[in-house]
């Protein structure tokens, strides 16, 4: 299909009151208003012209409006706000917009996630008022915009997980949802119009998606992340808040399957080149005859001045992804071979001490091998269509590996580390993610009775913590003297803490949080760990009586040695913990030294001398000093695997390559980010 006949879509936001309701007693703080309903319209008129006329000049030919409590509408003035515009402005607008070269088609959201424009209308879901309303709406826009070409119905994320934090939370289920989809559906082509929605319903129930899905409806897949994942695994998807992270690529797939027209989504809102690979992919591997164009949706504001630059941002992304569905670059040919590429790097890495930029070898053109096309073309597309590279072709910071195109293009650039770890492993990996010291941030310090429940609700099977024994005999958990002085301002030795230090210093102190948080006692975090739960417990400050104590609390809060795991970097410490209680798992830290080689038959001794059940270097110190062999060893000697400090995509990378079987990370939800990024890897909470 030709670019004159796609759509080339914008979708722009004249409401903005779609996800929560009007706070209950005055008004949100400045970082939460963007989210809640405001009795005013926040379109910025500036700001509002100043994106579509760039939009328009960026090749746009379409400008999808998300009305909300943007627009007045006749037969219900209660639903509009001061400042909404009325049907004679939005002709207007519609008007100006078409002089731009602009279709201007509307949207609305009769999602109960994103109806809060609806106001006490969203509380009378699938009740005659609401019906009414619904249908008095639909037909008003349909005559402001004069019979558009379509009418955007949303019908997107309506989860009960997705609104936890919401006041009210609807979720209409089985008939009922089919209901009152078929209804806004039929209402929308009373008027002549095509309904068009986005396609979530497919993600866990495709079956009666492809029964009652009438074929006159729009479908818009979405999908803003990677595009990984084409095995449908509906329990994986279950477990998420909302599944487009796992299902989203794969509705592409599922929506072309079953013979629909479609206008794929993408977006910037988390990975820049998004938008660009959403149109890539669907060129592959869709019917381009069922593909009536591509939309781009930024969820951007329109009335900061920052909104400017973000829809700036997103129309620039859009017209690449425009020349990508008419250019006939392949993406996965380069210049010699990874393997040389790799050697290359390895070789410069070694002389200078350093990651090196490295330009693939002027050799005959070759295609990578089909087994990593996949693979290292997801672990690239960050850096492809999400860096801009500097003139002569090297990354930003100077040390990147540059692939080129047989033209001469360059098409990506990556990391040696990332591009070794992809090459080497082709097989599938599994991992188990540790939350270290809880899931925690500026609102909820680390080491914390609440970051490690956070950790444990958010669906971590593993969390690791710090303890120490005070000389008062109490076990508390916090990693060290600088967090202790950090977080709280105490400059006490943690040994020397009295049961009156831990009752009243506040965690909180450093980030001014409202609410104080203590320093917990071991029985406290114990409480917390669920039957299911596994705690790694650190070992810091050693005692004669640390082993003993920590035994006799695990007994006491019902818990068993299925739920606790022993680590430290202290080796007569761990060693002695082990043999008063060789029921525990222990897991021996260490941080290899920066300038001698790697002896694995000296470290795989001690552990074999101590009795350690899991070798678990850092990250930052295996990928410099250990080779692929080197774990094998590790494993082969019945030693498990495991890594501290995989904190970056980099060091997840170097942990796929060298096949660990659990890390832990600072960064539990990015983890799960990275995991998808690289691929192959299959982690487990």
């Amino acid at each position: 299909m030709k670019n004159d006949d796609m759509i080339w879509g914008f979708m722009i936001q004249l409401g903005h009151n779609m996800w929560k309701e009007a706070p209950l007693y005055g008004e949100p703080t400045p970082e939460t208003r963007d989210n809640y309903a405001q009795p005013y319209n926040r379109t910025d008129v500036k700001v509002w012209n100043e994106v579509t006329e760039y939009v328009a000049k960026k090749g746009a030919n379409l400008l999808l409006i998300d009305l909300g409590e943007g627009l007045a509408y006749p037969s219900h003035p209660e639903l509009a706000v001061k400042g909404s515009w009325s049907p004679e402005r939005m002709k207007e607008e519609i008007a100006r917009l078409k002089k731009l070269g602009l279709e201007a088609i509307p949207k609305l959201n009769f999602s109960a996630c994103h109806d809060a424009w609806l106001k006490d209308y969203s509380h009378m879901v699938s009740t005659p008022e609401y019906y009414k309303v619904c249908a008095d709406v639909i037909h008003d826009v349909c005559e402001i915009f004069c019979k558009p070409r379509f009418f955007h119905l949303g019908w997107d994320e309506e989860r009960s997980r997705a609104q936890k934090s919401r006041r009210y939370l609807v979720e209409r289920k089985g008939d009922l949802w089919w209901h009152d989809f078929l209804f806004t559906v039929r209402e929308v082509e009373k008027q002549g119009v095509r309904p068009w929605i986005w396609s979530d319903k497919i993600w866990l129930a495709p079956e009666e998606f492809r029964k009652r899905m009438p074929k006159s409806v729009m479908q818009s897949p979405w999908h803003y992340d990677r595009f990984l994942h084409f095995v449908r695994n509906t329990e994986e998807m279950l477990k998420l808040d909302w599944p487009e992270p796992w299902a989203g690529a794969l509705a592409f797939k599922e929506i072309d399957e079953a013979g629909y027209d479609a206008i794929p989504c993408g977006s910037t809102w988390s990975k820049p080149w998004n938008m660009e690979a959403a149109v890539r992919f669907s060129k592959k591997h869709l019917d381009h005859s069922r593909i009536k164009g591509f939309l781009m949706a930024p969820w951007t504001r329109t009335y900061r001045p920052q909104d400017v630059t973000k829809n700036r941002d997103a129309a620039d992304r859009l017209a690449e992804a425009k020349a990508a569905w008419s250019d006939d670059r392949e993406d996965l040919v380069v210049y010699g071979s990874v393997a040389k590429c790799i050697d290359a790097a390895i070789e410069a890495r070694e002389k200078e001490g350093r990651e090196p930029v490295i330009v693939t070898p002027d050799a005959k053109p070759a295609a990578l091998a089909p087994e990593m096309d996949f693979k290292i073309r997801d672990a690239l597309l960050d850096i492809r269509w999400g860096e801009t590279l500097a003139k002569d072709g090297v990354g930003k910071d100077g040390d990147a590996t540059v692939l080129r195109t047989e033209s001469g293009k360059t098409i990506c650039c990556v990391t040696f580390r990332d591009l070794r770890a992809c090459h080497a492993s082709s097989k599938p990996v599994t991992m188990q993610v540790i939350a270290h010291r809880g899931i925690w941030d500026k609102e909820v310090p680390q080491n914390t009775v609440e970051s490690i429940k956070r950790a444990y609700e958010a669906g971590a099977t593993w969390v690791e913590t710090d303890f120490h024994h005070t000389k008062a005999g109490q076990m508390v958990c916090i990693h060290a003297e600088k967090e202790l002085a950090s977080y709280t301002g105490c400059s006490k030795r943690i040994v020397d803490l009295t049961p009156e230090d831990i009752e009243t210093l506040n965690l909180g102190k450093r980030d001014r949080l409202k609410k104080p948080y203590r320093i917990p006692l071991l029985d406290q975090v114990l409480a917390v760990v669920p039957s299911a739960g596994v705690l790694q417990a650190e070992i810091k400050g050693y005692s004669p009586q640390y082993a003993d104590i920590f035994d006799k609390a695990v007994k006491s809060a019902g818990l068993t040695e299925n739920n606790i795991v022993i680590s430290s970097f202290q080796y007569d410490a761990l060693k002695d913990f082990r043999g008063r209680y060789p029921k525990y798992r222990t897991v021996w830290l260490v941080s290899l030294p920066k300038k001698e080689k790697f002896d694995a038959g000296r470290y795989i001794a001690k552990c074999n001398e101590a009795g350690f059940d899991v070798f678990c270097p850092g990250c930052s110190s295996a990928q410099r000093a250990m080779t692929q062999a080197d774990a094998e060893a590790v494993r082969t000697a019945g030693l498990e695997f495991r890594m501290w400090g995989v904190n970056s995509q980099a060091d997840m990378a170097c942990a796929k390559a060298l096949g660990v079987k659990g890390f832990t990370t600072n960064h539990w939800h990015k983890a799960f980010d990275w995991a998808n990024a690289i691929g192959g890897i299959d982690l487990r909470k």
